[in-house]
């Protein structure tokens, strides 16, 4: 893998790019997270497609851009990358918000998407809001942390050291765009309008809802109905993180790929809905 920098008209990503072993296979991390969140599962998707990597703007190493980490900003980087630096139309795997960005990138340039997979992505704003709203006191105390230097604090809040490296590297800006100006940051996401417009493949993966999915059943059934084409997995034994259960993303994924891949010839497509057991990981 090469770590690489584009520079577009108004922002520097950073980025890597694996060998041309297929398709290209655009990866987009989550809100506050970086590349890196792909690093379990890109070795093997790099066997059999064109792998590239983004950090997004404010993200990881990718330049901050204070003001303007709304959805629309990131869809308007994640479209001109695609454009300028792969130049062909891209499977778009993305991660929670970027699983949003890929929906909309599908729905308003579908030129660029061949096809996409999204990973336990909230797909309703009724879902999304209660949970930004129940993290809004931890966001501003690692908001305050991040403003007086008090990088330990973050660690012991998080518990977890890839998540709190990620939020240390994150420009502060984006805590208050999540918390504070939540509205405005999700501006033009509304799956009703989006997904009618969605004519490409499409694999949804969602958690429990219960241990932390950001996709409930309902959701999926409104999915469901606007996208005749969807196919959905959901694993049981993980919440939101689905890479907790490597293997069985990793399995459903390149099942997905390999009908992009192969045109479906030979090759017994997914179900509508699979649903794994997560303790196989």
């Amino acid at each position: 893998m090469n770590e690489l920098t584009y520079r577009g008209s108004t922002i520097t990503l950073n980025y890597i790019e694996g060998p041309k072993n297929g398709l290209p296979l655009l990866l987009v991390h989550g809100n506050m997270s970086r590349w890196q969140a792909f690093l379990p599962i890109i070795s093997d998707l790099s066997s059999d497609t064109h792998v590239f990597a983004l950090d997004l703007r404010g993200h990881g190493k990718s330049s901050h851009a204070t003001g303007t980490y709304m959805l629309q900003n990131h869809l308007h980087d994640v479209t001109s990358f695609i454009k300028e630096q792969i130049g062909s139309p891209v499977i778009l795997f993305g991660m929670s918000l970027g699983g949003m960005i890929g929906l909309m990138a599908a729905a308003h340039y579908p030129e660029l998407i061949r096809s996409i997979i999204i990973a336990d992505s909230p797909l309703t704003l009724e879902t999304l809001r209660p949970i930004v709203e129940s993290q809004k006191e931890l966001g501003h105390r690692i908001l305050h942390y991040l403003k007086t230097n008090q990088i330990n604090k973050v660690y012991e809040e998080m518990n977890d050291n890839f998540s709190s490296e990620s939020i240390c590297m994150c420009d502060p800006d984006i805590l208050v765009t999540t918390f504070d100006r939540y509205e405005e940051m999700i501006f033009g996401y509304n799956i009703e309008k989006l997904f009618p417009l969605i004519r490409c493949p499409i694999l949804i993966m969602r958690g429990e809802e219960k241990l932390g999915s950001m996709i409930t059943d309902n959701d999926m059934r409104v999915a469901t109905a606007l996208l005749p084409q969807l196919r959905q997995c959901r694993i049981t034994g993980v919440g939101h993180s689905l890479l907790m259960s490597k293997e069985i993303v990793l399995e459903t994924v390149m099942c997905f790929l390999r009908e992009q891949i192969n045109g479906n010839r030979g090759r017994t497509p997914l179900v509508p809905e699979v649903v794994y057991r997560g303790d196989r990981s």
